[in-house]
């Protein structure tokens, strides 16, 4: 993946919006769908933002819910994560956008513990 920060920062708690790529595909000799590469976007927002050292937590993606409101255009697209934690969990919002805007909404349920 190749990530781009457009606000907000990797290593600064808060929200963050960054630009994301999928630069390889999963499996070898076939292209992904625009559809394929908003879910990898989506799969792999984890990190992107935080309520929490990173150094000092571990944070489990336990489950994954994307609802689409249109298909994906054919390449790139922007996530902006944001949520809050509750006790164990982190429960993680991601708004996902292609390059002609909105295009899906998602869920992340993450299991938190200290490293």
């Amino acid at each position: 993946m190749e990530w781009r920060a457009l606000r907000g920062a990797f290593d600064e708690p808060g929200p963050a919006t960054v630009w994301a790529r999928q630069r390889v595909g999963l499996v070898a000799g076939e292209e992904p769908t625009a559809l394929q590469r908003l879910l990898t976007v989506a799969d792999s927002g984890n990190g992107v933002s935080n309520l929490l050292d990173p150094r000092r937590w571990w944070f489990i993606n336990t489950e994954l819910t994307v609802h689409l409101h249109r298909e994906p255009a054919a390449s790139g697209s922007a996530s902006t994560p944001h949520g809050d934690r509750h006790a164990t969990r982190r429960h993680r919002a991601l708004d996902l956008h292609d390059q002609t805007g909105p295009v899906a909404a998602g869920a992340q349920a993450l299991l938190v513990r200290p490293r």
